[in-house]
């Protein structure tokens, strides 16, 4: 008989399945940590300075070429608009900025003395035309407001002063709008980040899980269960009534009333010596007695054993090492009873 392939799409949601079916039941632990996660990286970022910026806009003009046009280029200073923010970004023109920077970060015996021009300016200085205009727009971001507004100022009469020196301009460029302080803080921006943070703590906690479960291999299918499990399935319980299990066991095993059944719990536990069910079949007051590895040469003192397969509580190795040590006692094992509560 020829059995059918697994359809690819069917294995897929079989897997998808099984991963949805893993982290609900992890929920506890994937909120536990994604909460505790968020809270504490949250609290480090929501305690950081507020960021502020400062502008101001100066309008950028050649007064002796009059913005003269050059094959349909208009030129500032003998060269196009895009040269010349190039310029007015550099180093060569900035330099007393950056300076300024520096020292200022000295006197606070800040650790950010080593920075570099280019990371001083993109990490805190937006210089660009407003679109087509020719305005240069200038901002510039720091924790420190009057440090911010002393910046500007430095700034707009450094390009001033490059107006009439370079451009050779009759008179300084204008300053279109002066140096302000905008009325909300720039960063750090709380809302995105506690979200960002919510989303990485997810995955990450959900990772966590799945990474977990997958190295201890243990089992919570049923039907994985059923399928190494090599005897009778007497039933499904989902109700942790002590008495209830005692009384199917009866029901469904070979026993006397006087005969003494054997109760082993197939669990990762099972092979430690401070073995402990979580099933309290003894409350029953029936002869039952719970059997750990220790005691296994006692199995023939048994008529009749029970083996209790909880969900979760055994991993394939484990279950395998087990079968394998009762394989000698397969005559006296009635089946197994699974715990799913």
């Amino acid at each position: 008989m020829n059995v059918e392939p697994i359809n690819g799409d069917l294995k897929d949601e079989i897997d998808l399945n099984n991963l949805f079916i893993t982290l609900l039941r992890n929920r506890k632990l994937i909120i536990i940590f994604t909460v505790l996660t968020t809270l504490i990286t949250g609290l480090f970022s929501f305690n950081r300075k507020a960021i502020w910026e400062g502008g101001f806009n100066i309008l950028v003009e050649d007064s002796n070429q009059s913005l003269k046009q050059n094959s349909g280029i208009i030129l500032i200073g003998g060269v196009d608009k895009p040269t010349q923010e190039f310029i007015l970004s550099s180093s060569s023109v900035l330099k007393p900025a950056y300076n300024f920077y520096k020292d200022y970060n000295f006197k606070r015996k800040s650790e950010s003395l080593e920075i570099s021009f280019e990371e001083w300016k993109s990490k805190f200085l937006k210089i660009n035309f407003e679109e087509d205009t020719f305005i240069l727009s200038v901002n510039y971001q720091n924790i420190d407001k009057r440090h911010i507004l002393n910046m500007l100022n430095l700034i707009s009469g450094i390009y001033q002063d490059y107006s009439m020196k370079e451009i050779k301009n009759i008179k300084p460029w204008v300053i279109v709008s002066n140096p302000i302080i905008k009325e909300n803080p720039v960063g750090p921006r709380k809302l995105r980040i506690t979200i960002i943070l919510l989303i990485f703590s997810f995955i990450l906690s959900s990772l966590f899980v799945l990474i977990k479960d997958k190295v201890k291999g243990d089992i919570h299918d049923a039907d994985q269960l059923i399928k190494n499990i090599p005897y009778e399935l007497i039933e499904t319980i989902y109700i942790n009534d002590p008495i209830l299990i005692a009384n199917i066991i009866k029901k469904k095993s070979s026993i006397q009333s006087s005969d003494k059944v054997g109760i082993i719990t197939l669990s990762n536990s099972f092979f430690k010596n401070n073995f402990k069910s979580s099933i309290e079949i003894s409350k029953a007051n029936l002869n039952y007695e719970f059997i750990n590895f220790n005691s296994l040469q006692n199995l023939k003192d048994f008529k009749s054993i029970v083996l209790l397969a909880e969900k979760g509580k055994i991993n394939h190795n484990n279950l395998k090492l087990m079968n394998n040590y009762l394989g000698m006692y397969r005559e006296n094992i009635d089946g197994f009873l699974i715990i799913d509560f």
